[in-house]
C-alpha cells in the first residue's frame, strides 16, 4: 500500500511538472517547466489547496535518491571531453560558484524560518501566558 502511494505521490509532482512545461510552452517564457511545476505546487501548499500528506512520501523518496539523477548527465560528460578541455576551468569555477550561492541562500533562508518560528513560539506563549493572566483575574472578580 505504501508503494502505491508513493508512486502516486510520484506521479502527482511529475504531473505539475507537467504542467509547468505547458504553461511555459504557452506562454513562451524561457524559464523550465519544471521549476514552474514546483512553483505551482508550493503556492498550492501554502493555499492548503494540495496537502502535505499528498506529497510528502513521494517527495522524501526522490530527495533521498536525488544522486541517481545526475548518473546520466555525470555519463554524457564524457561525449563533451573536448569542451571540458577548452573550457573546464570556467565551468568548474561557475559550478564551485554557483554551489557556494545557493548553499549560502538556502543557509540564510534557512535561518531566517528557525528565527521566525522562534518569534512566533514565543508570541504564542506570550499570549497565552496573557490571556491566562486576563481569566484569572477575571475569576478572582
Amino acid at each position: 500500500m505504501t508503494l502505491l502511494r508513493m508512486i502516486a505521490q510520484i506521479a502527482l509532482l511529475w504531473g505539475f511538472s507537467l504542467l509547468g512545461s505547458l504553461i511555459a510552452h504557452l506562454v513562451h517564457v524561457h524559464i523550465p517547466g519544471s521549476l514552474i511545476g514546483l512553483v505551482i505546487v508550493f503556492l498550492l501548499l501554502q493555499l492548503g489547496v494540495v496537502k502535505l500528506s499528498w506529497v510528502e512520501l513521494g517527495a522524501t523518496w526522490l530527495i533521498a535518491d536525488l544522486l541517481l539523477f545526475y548518473v546520466p548527465p555525470a555519463v554524457g560528460i564524457v561525449e563533451y571531453g573536448h569542451l571540458l578541455r577548452m573550457d573546464g576551468l570556467r565551468i568548474v569555477v561557475v559550478i564551485g560558484l554557483s554551489t557556494v550561492i545557493v548553499m549560502a541562500t538556502t543557509g540564510f533562508v534557512a535561518d531566517r524560518l528557525q528565527w521566525l518560528r522562534r518569534i512566533r513560539a514565543v508570541r504564542r506563549r506570550k499570549a497565552k501566558r496573557d490571556e491566562s493572566t486576563i481569566l484569572s483575574k477575571r475569576s478572582a472578580l
